[in-house]
């Protein structure tokens, strides 16, 4: 029957339908085989992988009759309404009526017997309504043992028992739906004559119910009646004998055992369960939080190399540009110094035509993406040349001035070489950017040494100090 109703499943809940499916068959074999306590874990795996209400309904209905068979009635109760409601919104009426006479049973063995009735009531109603006869003749018999128990009077708040209507409900389970009664319904026949004051018709049926039943079962339930009869007759011996032998064969201790085993079963698999969705739960928690955390380093890893990578190209690029700046800067300083220095005879043979030079690589390169590495090689040429080699600048000194750089020499015979090329780029002019360049140091050394020299020059003797002196001024 569950087959027929996982066989719609489809799509996503196709995974699960099969797996309730196995679970519920599983929870039926062992109902059947007495293990209760099993079949109650069984069935709330199923319930808990359902995924439409008639196949809800079944294991609802199912588990309400493992805990009908462990003497839970509370939760057959709870369970066979549920299956009611799911068995009415998947349009299945009759089961939904037959599911209510079950809940009714339920509440009346837990002697809520008002709420028992409107059960009874409803599940009557539908009966008659779909025709359902085996529904209807199920109903009258629940329904006449209720009205011997008797229900809450609304005008006093006692309990009223109605034999006259028990005897008449059972009358049409016989007469008109034509279905003999069993010991059972025979029991209550009994006790309501005997309600009603007829001994004669009251031991009439009660033997005809101890005939005919079959089971210990039966056996026991027709003995209680049999203990209301004679209590009610007066009988005190044999209402003593009849409840022993009640007592006798109701084992309380085994159904009470039976009930709390199924129940506890079924709390310590949904605890296990929720242990374990909590913990998956705090799992998968845990993962996306270490998965942002790696994120958020990588991104803010990746901006910082990003970051870094950018500002390091940014200073490679200023200081290219700022050497570039100052050797072309240099460059053009050597070239004005030079042509102020003489004829452009003299320039051209002294080797320092810088800004032809340049101008001719300029011309060469223009338009490519070498122009500036070709004439900043060009310039840087020229420095080095300048730093290695300074002969070419004294000898250009000494024809434009008069052999200043001879005759300085010769005055300041015992002076490091450093300062007679210090002197010679003082005298041709060239800036403290320039200089700093072609000694390789930095302008508060130059301007120190400048200093010391110029004082060395002046506290000499030498016959040509003040000409020396006038370059420092210029």
């Amino acid at each position: 029957m569950l087959a027929t109703a996982f066989s719609g499943c489809g799509g996503p809940g196709l995974r699960n339908a099969v797996n309730a499916e196995y679970w519920y068959d599983l929870g039926q074999r062992q109902y059947r085989d007495g293990r209760y306590d099993e079949a109650a874990v069984s069935l709330a795996r199923a319930e808990a992988l359902a995924v439409d209400n008639q196949t809800k309904a079944l294991i609802y209905r199912d588990m309400a009759r493992v805990y009908n068979a462990s003497y839970n009635s509370l939760q057959e109760a709870a369970y066979m309404e549920r299956a009611a409601e799911a068995f009415a919104m998947a349009g299945q009426t009759r089961e939904a009526n037959r599911a209510l006479l079950e809940t009714g049973q339920a509440y009346y063995n837990m002697e809520e017997y008002q709420r028992a009735e409107g059960l009874y009531k409803s599940a009557l109603f539908g009966a008659h309504q779909d025709k359902d006869t085996l529904l209807e003749v199920r109903t009258l018999q629940s329904y006449a043992a209720l009205c011997l128990v008797g229900v809450e009077d609304p005008d006093d708040g006692g309990l009223r028992q109605d034999p006259v209507l028990a005897l008449e409900m059972l009358e049409r389970v016989a007469g008109e739906l034509g279905t003999p009664l069993s010991c059972t319904d025979e029991g209550i026949a009994a006790y309501a004559y005997s309600l009603l004051g007829d001994k004669k018709m009251a031991d009439s049926w009660l033997r005809a119910a101890i005939r005919d039943a079959e089971s210990e079962d039966e056996a026991t339930k027709v003995k209680f009646r049999e203990y209301q009869v004679k209590a009610r007759s007066g009988d005190a011996a044999g209402a003593l004998e009849a409840l022993e032998a009640v007592m006798a064969g109701d084992n309380a201790a085994e159904r009470q055992a039976a009930r709390e085993t199924a129940l506890a079963s079924q709390k310590e698999y949904f605890q296990q369960e929720s242990l374990v969705a909590a913990e998956r739960l705090r799992s998968a928690r845990m993962r996306q939080w270490v998965l942002a955390l790696l994120l958020v380093l990588g991104l803010v890893a990746g901006w910082f190399i990003y970051r870094i990578n950018r500002l390091q190209a940014e200073r490679r690029l200023a200081e290219e540009r700022a050497e570039t700046d100052r050797i072309m800067s240099i460059a053009e300083d050597l070239q004005a110094r030079l042509q102020k220095a003489g004829s452009s005879k003299i320039l051209e043979k002294s080797g320092f035509s810088v800004l032809e030079r340049l101008c001719e690589q300029f011309y060469i390169y223009e338009g490519t993406e070498n122009l500036q590495t070709k004439v900043l090689k060009e310039a840087k040429s020229v420095i080095d040349g300048l730093r290695t080699d300074s002969k070419g600048l004294e000898d250009l000194l000494n024809a434009e001035h008069d052999g200043v750089m001879t005759a300085f020499r010769a005055q300041f015979p015992k002076l490091k070489e450093d300062d007679l090329r210090l002197f010679a780029y003082v005298a041709a002019g060239f800036s403290s950017t320039t200089i700093s360049t072609l000694m390789e140091r930095d302008k508060q050394y130059v301007y120190n040494r400048i200093w010391r020299l110029k004082g060395r020059i002046a506290a000499s003797e030498a016959p040509d100090k003040d000409r020396f002196l006038e370059y420092f001024n210029k």
